[in-house]
C-alpha cells in the first residue's frame, strides 16, 4: 500500500526558528531549519530582512537567504517579525492552516509591497525545492 506523509516546520522558541522535525537532527542541529535574518548588504549597504533556509547536506551546513523587505533598523525588523508571527498564528488558528505557511503568506505580501521581484520568494516551490526535500513535499512510503 502506498502512503503519503508530510512533515511540517514547527516553531522552536529556544532556537527562534522553524524546524522540520521529520527531517531529523544531526549533532544537535536540525537537518532543515528556517529563521528570520536581518543583515546589511555589503554591496549596496541596504538593511534587509529575509528568511534563511539552513540545511545539512553531506554533513555541511548550507544556507539560502530569501530577501523580502528593506528595513530602517534592526529594531524595526524585529518589531515587524514579531507582529507578522502573531498575525500568522491568529490566521493559522482561525483557518486551521499550517502556521509556517501563514507566516510565508505574510512574507510574500511584504515582498510584493516592497516591489521585490524575486520569483523564489513569490513561489513556494523554489523555497522548498532547494536543498533536501522538506516540510512541504510529500514522501511516498510503500
Amino acid at each position: 500500500m502506498i502512503e503519503k506523509t508530510y512533515g511540517y516546520a514547527t516553531y522552536h522558541q529556544d532556537r527562534d526558528s522553524f524546524v522540520v522535525e521529520d527531517a531529523g537532527w544531526e549533532d544537535d542541529c536540525p537537518v532543515i531549519e528556517y529563521r528570520f535574518v536581518y543583515f546589511i548588504d555589503p554591496n549596496t549597504c541596504r538593511k534587509l530582512g529575509g528568511i534563511d533556509k539552513r540545511y545539512l547536506e553531506y554533513g555541511y551546513l548550507v544556507n539560502d537567504i530569501y530577501v523580502f523587505k528593506t528595513y530602517r533598523s534592526k529594531p524595526k525588523f524585529q518589531a515587524d517579525i514579531k507582529m507578522m508571527m502573531a498575525n500568522a498564528l491568529q490566521r493559522s488558528q482561525a483557518t486551521g492552516r499550517d502556521y509556517f505557511l501563514c507566516v510565508l503568506d505574510l512574507v510574500k505580501l511584504r515582498a510584493v509591497r516592497s516591489k521585490r521581484e524575486y520569483p523564489y520568494i513569490l513561489d513556494y516551490d523554489e523555497l522548498f525545492d532547494i536543498g533536501p526535500l522538506d516540510a512541504y513535499h510529500w514522501r511516498v512510503h510503500e
